[in-house]
């Protein structure tokens, strides 16, 4: 079938407008959404730029600020039909909820459904709507339950996988443990390879951006998104490779320091010309077929495909977007609905100001972690006198009752020696479930390198161990050892990467199991020597089963349910 120029460039759509009553007031109606998040909103920003795959944030504002202010024709009008109000009666009660339940990620979603409706009923010379503009700005919106750190981790582990393969094909002599590639004098972290601004969420970004300034059509978002999640790995693939060459063949070091991050944004740059070039093959590759010839029978499925090529390759002249508009009849039916809307959002917004200035942030590590009633155990300060052989135990401190949450709700702490160093030995109790450390300390501010699952064994029951190593900004390393058994002295099994669904979501509740945690923490220049290492691990299996054998003695003095809630009914008349 021959390929008609004329169907490569489809007219402008021309979507009806109503007749807008008195449009200045409009204005007004969407200040006033737009500012009834906005206080929680700094919050969420505020919280974000911590994480460094998040300094794309100010880019991403500007750039759709940018983009609508060039593209709209200045005239600010009702919202577009009852999609429009859909959304913000959906955003409404995002504010509301974020109020009650003190959460600015709510805000967040309801300041991007604000914008989503703004946009959608702004318009230009070129575009019946500028719906398509608010496609970047979903990425504001983190993955909730952590997803977004499962996505990063997942990646590096790729990454390294990929990297090993390259190394191995150009000759360079390396090994791979978890997510850190040992060359024969030095270690790469492939986590501090894959962070920062040159992340996976630097290249979605762009990808939505490209998107929006294309005006490529909505469901062709996923795709880009792939694109730019596979871009980020072969990037971060070429960075993580080229370090290792240049230290390998000329001894030169680009894993620190102003080289290092030169070569990341080279690599960030490549995976943009890559995105790009993505585009323009897509434009080049997928056309339009001709038209159906007079007396063929119609076919659904070249109609469908011209529909769906003449949308994705529509010059930058035509619309892809448009928006089904049912507008309001009536001067007194739209002046209902401003004048409520506006005031609820007023109020929202001093309601949303007065506990954005009072509000601190939340201990999310506390929240709903602890079982009530006191500890499970009591252990002695001599509960592991000379049973260890690299800790050397110097000291014993009680915890109780919540005084220092950070060790969490009973905590015993003991101080030890580890070849010259002091670290902190420390049982925490008592958790609903298994409680993942990684994430405290990352939220501390310590950047997690590599994570990995070790089994060991006491003499009656297999007790698997996780072993992390974290990076901090000073240059330290900080190494960790945790394990946790529940209320019978059984092992609980953690997660093989951290954060899992099943650890996340349950989506089948279970029965409430309570968990003792033990955990061994140690920082220095430089982390300990494998052997070392490998020595302070069989130790701590051997303190893991220890607290074991403790709780399994201690089975028949276990309170149950009824005594949990005596207890903390007690505890709380005592509080009061």
């Amino acid at each position: 079938m021959s390929v008609h120029p004329e169907s490569q460039h489809p007219k402008p759509v021309e979507l009806s407008r109503p007749n807008h009553f008195d449009n200045q007031y409009w204005k007004w109606f969407w200040l006033a959404l737009v500012l009834a998040p906005l206080p929680m909103f700094v919050h969420y920003l505020v919280w974000n730029w911590q994480y460094e795959h998040y300094h794309f944030f100010p880019l991403l504002l500007i750039a759709v600020a940018g983009l609508a202010y060039s593209r709209s024709d200045g005239r600010i009008t009702s919202p577009r039909g009852w999609i429009s109000w859909g959304a913000i009666a959906l955003g409404i009660i995002a504010v509301i909820g974020s109020l009650r339940w003190d959460t600015p990620w709510l805000a967040t979603i309801a300041l991007v459904l604000f914008a989503s409706a703004l946009l959608a009923s702004l318009s230009g010379p070129a575009d019946a709507t500028l719906f398509g503009l608010s496609i970047p700005l979903w990425l504001l919106v983190r993955l909730p339950l952590g997803y977004d750190q499962l996505l990063v981790l997942r990646l590096q582990t790729i990454t390294t996988g990929l990297t090993s393969v390259f190394l191995d094909v150009v000759r360079v002599p390396h090994a791979v443990s978890g997510n850190v590639i040992q060359l024969a004098d030095r270690e790469l972290f492939v986590a501090e390879a894959c962070s920062g601004i040159q992340s996976v969420f630097t290249l979605a970004f762009i990808a939505s951006l490209l998107v929006s300034i294309q005006r490529r059509p909505v469901f062709m978002l996923p795709l880009y998104l792939i694109v730019s999640c596979v871009l980020a790995v072969a990037a971060n693939v070429l960075r993580v490779s080229t370090v290792a060459m240049s230290q390998s063949w000329f001894d030169l070091d680009l894993a620190s320091g102003w080289p290092h991050e030169v070569v990341g944004y080279v690599a960030l740059a490549i995976g943009i010309g890559l995105l790009l070039s993505f585009d323009h093959l897509l434009v080049a590759m997928v056309h339009p077929l001709g038209d159906t010839e007079e007396g063929e029978e119609f076919n659904p499925f070249v109609f469908a495909w011209n529909w769906m090529t003449t949308a994705s390759t529509a010059s930058t002249d035509s619309i892809s977007y448009s928006f089904n508009e049912r507008p309001l009849a009536g001067h007194s039916l739209q002046t209902i609905p401003l004048v409520a809307t506006s005031s609820i959002a007023i109020l929202l917004f001093f309601a949303s100001v007065g506990l954005a200035v009072t509000r601190q942030l939340p201990d999310v590590q506390n929240i709903g972690l602890y079982a009530s009633g006191g500890p499970l155990v009591e252990p002695k300060d001599d509960l592991f006198a000379n049973s260890l052989s690299v800790l050397r135990i110097t000291d014993h401190v009680v915890v109780r009752n919540g005084e220092n949450p950070r060790l969490g709700e009973n905590a015993d702490v003991w101080t030890v020696e580890i070849a010259g160093r002091q670290a902190q030995l420390v049982l925490s109790q008592t958790y609903t479930s298994w409680h993942e450390f990684c994430f405290c300390y990352q939220i501390d501010g310590w950047k997690l390198l590599n994570r990995e699952v070790d089994q060991t064994s006491d003499d009656e029951k297999q007790l698997p161990i996780v072993s992390a190593l974290f990076s901090g900004d000073s240059g330290q390393m900080g190494q960790l050892v945790y394990a946790g058994v529940d209320a019978s002295g059984n092992a609980v099994n953690p997660p093989a990467m951290a954060g899992r669904l099943s650890t996340r979501f349950d989506l089948v509740p279970e029965q409430v199991q309570n968990v003792v945690m033990l955990q061994l923490w140690v920082t220095g220049s430089e982390k300990l020597d494998a052997s070392v290492f490998s020595d302070v691990k069989a130790d701590f299996a051997k303190a893991i089963a220890m607290v074991s054998s403790e709780l399994r003695n201690q089975v028949s003095t276990i309170p149950d349910e009824q005594s949990y809630s005596t207890s903390s009914s007690s505890n709380d008349e005592e509080v009061k």
